[in-house]
């Protein structure tokens, strides 16, 4: 029996395993080629394409910082390195991981507001909101800003990184998470792209005309459908945290 148990237990760790290193490579190669393009083709420099260029470099920095992570984990090996420089590898990959998450949720954020401003106001001219050279930096100092306090969370002892809980209580953090990543960006999102739903399908929006209006509508839906899937996965991930954290 536990000669059959270890043997499961060995098959799910390399099927995890694979699935980790595919995930990495498809995670690496679509969103270097995401940027490639758009630095290759100024047609595509819009406000939006420079906010999914932004989620493309987050989404980059959990593939290089977490992946790896989850993959000694998973397979018992050790962390990368010991005492001063352990410490310091730790935090910053921790740090660095909830910092990418933040700056994605930041940037769906923003481009909810863009799409708003495009429709509500087609004729004003907002253009230090529209730079991607102002909003880019704006992101990611914020998601700095909110997720300093992880930088003191995670400290390498017995060659592996673990939470400390004596800086923030665990259920506090995952709270303060929820509310930062999800729910309020969620509560900002779905007004405004409700607004615009009812705004672009009950009006007809001034100096646009048909062929335009109907593009801005496919962009709004696009949107509106890449942040119907991330809630529902973002939801999935926050209610395993929470069950986990009351359960302990």
């Amino acid at each position: 029996f536990l000669k059959i148990h270890k043997y499961k237990m060995a098959a799910l760790e390399v099927g995890f395993t694979v699935a980790f290193v595919i995930s990495m490579l498809v995670a690496l190669v679509g969103n270097l080629l995401l940027i490639y393009i758009v630095w290759r083709k100024p047609e595509t420099r819009t406000l939006t394409s420079f906010m999914f260029v932004n989620m493309a470099v987050a989404d980059l920095l959990t593939t290089l910082f977490q992946m790896p992570i989850s993959i000694s984990y998973l397979n018992g090996l050790p962390w990368i390195s010991a005492g001063l420089a352990g410490d310091i590898t730790c935090t910053c990959f921790y740090y660095a991981a909830f910092t990418s998450i933040t700056a994605s949720i930041l940037c769906l954020t923003f481009i909810a507001i863009d799409r708003y401003c495009v429709v509500f106001y087609p004729l004003r001219d907002i253009k230090w909101f529209r730079k991607a050279k102002i909003i880019s930096p704006i992101i990611w100092i914020l998601s700095l800003a909110l997720m300093s306090f992880t930088a003191a969370m995670f400290k390498q002892q017995n060659s592996a990184c673990f939470y400390v809980y004596n800086v923030v209580s665990e259920k506090f953090f995952f709270v303060f998470f929820f509310l930062v990543n999800y729910l309020l960006p969620l509560i900002v999102i779905c007004i405004l792209y409700g607004a615009i739903a009812r705004k672009l399908w009950s009006h007809e929006v001034p100096g646009n005309n048909e062929a335009g209006r109907n593009q801005q509508t496919r962009a709004a839906e696009k949107n509106g459908n890449w942040f119907e899937c991330l809630s529902l996965l973002w939801l999935c991930l926050h209610c395993v945290g929470f069950l986990r954290t009351c359960i302990s």
